[in-house]
């Protein structure tokens, strides 16, 4: 049970910034140059995930969606000790955050556009 924040941490934010920089010892710093810009695509579609699951909170499946990827994502925290092997595992779950994100980018599309319609 103490090792679930880690497990959290680790599912959902590896590999870390400090690592992105770093020269890795199969792929070189140019495969950890191209995960790092990757794992800073997945923070953004992260916070659109957050954002997507607040507007959708009154519907049952968008909790859900949620609850799935907080228990995969834990589990493969647990469970997987290698970061790449994580990587690579967590990709189900990611296309599911990409769901939820999705809802959000409509918001945010939603309300930019009312801020600012289009002249046609």
């Amino acid at each position: 049970m103490l090792q679930v924040p880690r497990a959290l941490e680790v599912g959902f934010f590896a590999p870390f910034p400090y690592m992105w920089l770093q020269p890795g010892h199969l792929v070189g710093s140019g495969g950890r140059l191209l995960s790092g810009i990757e794992t800073l695509l997945t923070y953004m579609i992260e916070c659109l995930a957050l954002c997507g699951l607040w507007r959708a909170r009154r519907r049952l499946s968008a909790w859900f969606l949620a609850v799935s990827i907080l228990l995969g994502t834990v589990a493969l925290g647990l469970a997987v000790n290698n970061i790449g092997a994580l990587y690579r595992l967590r990709y189900p779950f990611w296309i599911m955050i990409v769901v939820l994100g999705a809802g959000g980018v409509n918001h945010f599309r939603r309300v930019v556009l009312k801020q600012h319609p289009r002249v046609v």
